[in-house]
């Protein structure tokens, strides 16, 4: 099964359609945003690896474990030098600021000494950066083109001011291009009225193709065997996402389609008691929706919650990417495999 880029690459070979929307001018801002399962790690993979034009490199910044200002900081400094010095060159930047190494990108020598001193600073331990450091080492980093994966989660009280910084450092000082990775469920979060980057950035969906007619020329450019009413039952239970819909599409080489789609709904029993966990965390009504939802329940008919209580309760499941939306009103488990191993038993059977 390809994963990460890979993946990307498998059903795209001349490159993803959204590829088109990635800025190419610094100052500009993309927001690429998916459902589970439609690619978007995976995007955010090809995009670490991707050459862009003038040679920029991509500073990648995962921020799902930063729990506080600082820990970003450190995330953001050991990102921005693996970008402009390699990932070896990176790992001793007490040697970089000795100016031992000899192959460096093309700073201004105050900048790169400017750099240099605070990334080694925040690399040693040092703690009390105020607020705005993040928009500094942005500021002095080499021109790269910045993406942030689960950018949402900085929408977080400890970290609202930093997609301020982000777009401060790329728009006031041009030297950069962004591009913000998010849920779909979560983008107005970033991109709505009261958001950072309100008017500020474009708009990509990385799972738009999800038809038969997709999936039927990724069976023929690959050599794959299956029939039109095996990819047509496929189809239904995978809902056409990237993900799971190509797990299944190979395992089915052996397993058939049935059998494919029975194997990874089996798997997925394992994962049943930590998403539950997980869903009561975020919302006391959380497992109850995930039930209801998987068998085709209206959300809305739990007994002890009121309407308002349910809407809130599934924003929030979506903004972890446990469900999903289905048109402007509907909703559905994330996880198609999930889905089908809530509904193998009764309600009370869980």
């Amino acid at each position: 099964m390809p994963t990460g880029a890979q993946l990307i690459r498998f059903l795209h070979p001349s490159g993803p359609p959204w590829a088109k929307a990635i800025p190419t001018t610094p100052g500009e801002t993309l927001i690429l945003h998916g459902d589970p399962g439609s690619g978007l790690e995976e995007a955010g993979d090809w995009l670490a690896e991707a050459t862009f034009p003038g040679g920029r490199p991509v500073i990648s910044l995962p921020v799902s474990l930063a729990g506080d200002y600082q820990i970003l900081l450190q995330k953001l400094v050991a990102a921005t030098a693996s970008a402009a010095f390699g990932d070896e060159a990176a790992g001793d930047l007490l040697a970089l600021a000795r100016g031992e190494q000899a192959d460096l990108p093309e700073l201004p020598q105050p900048q790169r000494k400017a750099f240099l001193r605070l990334a080694t600073a925040v690399t040693e331990g040092a703690s009390g950066f105020p607020r705005g450091s993040v928009g500094r080492v942005l500021r002095l980093a080499p021109k790269a083109l910045l993406v942030v994966r689960d950018a949402h989660l900085l929408t977080e009280r400890w970290s609202r001011d930093v997609l301020w910084e982000l777009r401060g450092a790329v728009q006031d000082t041009r030297r950069h291009s962004l591009v913000l990775l998010c849920p779909t469920e979560a983008r107005e979060s970033l991109s709505g009225p009261r958001a950072p980057f309100y008017g500020a950035g474009a708009l990509a969906d990385v799972g738009v193709q999800r038809d038969e007619r997709f999936w039927s020329r990724v069976l023929r450019t690959h050599q794959l065997q299956m029939g039109q009413e095996d990819l047509e039952f496929v189809l239904a239970r995978t809902w056409g996402l990237p993900r799971p819909t190509l797990a299944v599409l190979l395992d089915a080489q052996d397993l058939g389609a049935r059998g494919s789609v029975e194997h990874h709904t089996r798997a997925a029993l394992g994962t049943v008691t930590l998403v539950m966990k997980l869903a009561r965390t975020v919302n006391r009504y959380g497992p109850e929706l995930l039930l209801r939802l998987s068998r085709g329940l209206p959300p809305y008919g739990i007994p002890s919650a009121s309407a308002r209580d349910v809407s809130r309760a599934l924003r929030q499941l979506g903004f972890q990417g446990l469900v999903a939306r289905v048109g402007q009103r509907g909703w559905r488990v994330a996880d198609p495999f999930l889905s089908d191993t809530l509904l193998s038993r009764p309600l009370s059977g869980w």
